[in-house]
């Protein structure tokens, strides 16, 4: 990523906060780094560098500012949904890809490609290795948990991904020149609102504005799948495999409880999280190219600025309940999917468990759907598709895939891939959102890219 040093310059002079997380500012003389919206002083023009991340900063030699806290920014919109390779390994990390003993190998292999590829891309594009990412995402996590909450630093080191207490205080050390007890201590600052002796755990969720909980709140509630996830008054609740998650989306900020039986379940369920509320997108930067592009959306996108795209809590679970969805209702595909998730007793099932068909032919589907659906489970299981590479060959698999036709591939890559620029156009909420703005057809909506998932949530939500 290219960084203008006169305009970052300007961007810490006025605090914008659009630009928080975008870039990080090293100032040269303390060798700390902050985070654009920082209320210190501004540094002299020649004192400051700028960062394309957090890592970047870190592996420069610069420590994380204690007072405006670049573990609570929120990421760079660079890469949000971003469809390249970067992106999602960004996004693999988020959600723990490279923790519990996994490697850089692993994250390529997921991504698939060679872990020589990966690192010299992330070497271009983030200004540092995927290992540093990832060590700078727990180092930072596990700032937050410290001031946050009542967690003891060994509760602390596993929730945030490392392998070992004794790991967790030699990186503590080395970011802030303090062991993890006295850093707690020194910031008088620290609000610790929950931990285990409390009950559950609470964070907040740094969200980009401008934020539109309703329009989410109302979309998840509808597909609220029975047996796992509730949805009420603006709270999200699931159950996962280690407790249980709550998501208050009408707070501000936005706050999460979770009450887990395994802390080393917390990246992954932040992860998830961030994810399905889509917290990380510049909406308005969006929003002015939709209204440039469809000058007859531009009074809607005012009245429901900073609409998201919701993404997925778990890849493959939405990606099947996408197939399920197919030329039925939302009501019917869920209670299919709720069907699914009595049968495999409480969980949604995993892709080895579907592909040979005896659990859907269990819950009642039409045999098309069933097919399709097994067809899918079986590629995931073999290893021949995945839902964390890229996203142009991961359309073409599914494409290619018996009973998975052109919407479903649309809708898979909207949700589960998180692919931007995904447009259902045969969808029929797409076709009656057409109609209330009096549009006859937009074809293939070409001038709304790169940004096309973001039409479709705004033609649906013209209907409701």
């Amino acid at each position: 990523m290219d960084l203008d040093h006169d305009d970052c310059y300007a961007a810490i002079q006025a605090r914008d906060a659009r630009f928080d997380g975008v870039f990080f500012t090293g100032v040269l003389s303390t060798r700390i780094f902050c985070r654009p919206v920082c209320p210190a002083r501004t540094p002299r023009r020649d004192r400051v560098r700028f960062y394309p991340s957090a890592a970047s900063a870190m592996s420069a030699g610069f420590r994380p500012c204690r007072r405006c806290r670049p573990d609570a920014a929120v990421a760079s919109p660079a890469w949000v949904g971003s469809v390249d390779i970067v992106g999602r390994a960004l996004q693999a990390i988020d959600r723990g890809a490279m923790d519990g003993g996994r490697t850089v190998e692993d994250l390529a292999h997921d991504c698939g490609v060679s872990a020589r590829h990966l690192a010299r891309l992330f070497t271009d594009h983030v200004g540092s290795t995927p290992a540093q990412v990832a060590t700078t995402r727990r180092t930072l996590l596990a700032h937050r948990l410290l001031l946050d909450t009542r967690l003891t630093t060994a509760e602390v080191a596993f929730a945030a991904g490392f392998g070992s207490v004794r790991q967790f205080n030699d990186v503590m050390a080395q970011a802030f020149g303090l062991t993890p007890t006295t850093l707690r201590r020194a910031d008088r600052t620290a609000s610790r609102q929950g931990g285990r002796a409390t009950g559950p755990l609470s964070l907040q969720i740094a969200v980009r504005r401008p934020w539109n909980p309703g329009p989410l709140a109302a979309f998840l509630q509808a597909r609220a799948l029975p047996g796992l996830e509730t949805v009420a008054d603006g709270v999200y609740e699931r159950r996962t495999a280690t407790g249980s998650v709550r998501i208050d989306l009408f707070a501000d900020p936005v706050r999460m409880e979770v009450d887990l039986d395994d802390l080393r379940a917390l990246t992954g369920i932040i992860g998830s999280a961030r994810a399905m509320l889509d917290a990380d997108a510049e909406t308005s930067t969006i929003e002015r190219h939709l209204g440039s592009a469809v000058p007859a959306l531009v009074a809607r996108i005012a009245a429901q600025s900073g609409l998201r795209v919701p993404g997925p809590w778990e890849p493959w679970e939405t990606a099947v309940r996408a197939v399920l969805g197919q030329q039925v209702s939302v009501a019917a595909a869920t209670t299919l999917a709720g069907r699914l998730v009595a049968a495999a007793e409480g969980v949604f099932p995993a892709a080895e468990d579907l592909a040979d068909g005896e659990m859907l032919a269990a819950v009642g589907m039409p045999a098309s759907r069933r097919r399709a659906v097994a067809a899918l489970a079986g590629t995931v299981a073999d290893g021949d598709l995945s839902l964390a590479g890229p996203v142009a060959p991961t359309r073409a698999v599914l494409a290619r895939l018996p009973g998975i036709g052109p919407w479903t591939v649309e809708v898979i890559a909207m949700r589960a891939l998180r692919d931007p620029d995904a447009f259902p156009a045969t969808d029929l909420g797409v076709r009656r959102g057409l109609d209330a703005l009096g549009l006859d057809d937009l074809g293939d909506a070409a001038g709304a890219r790169p940004w096309r998932s973001y039409l479709t949530m705004h033609l649906w939500e013209t209907n409701r």
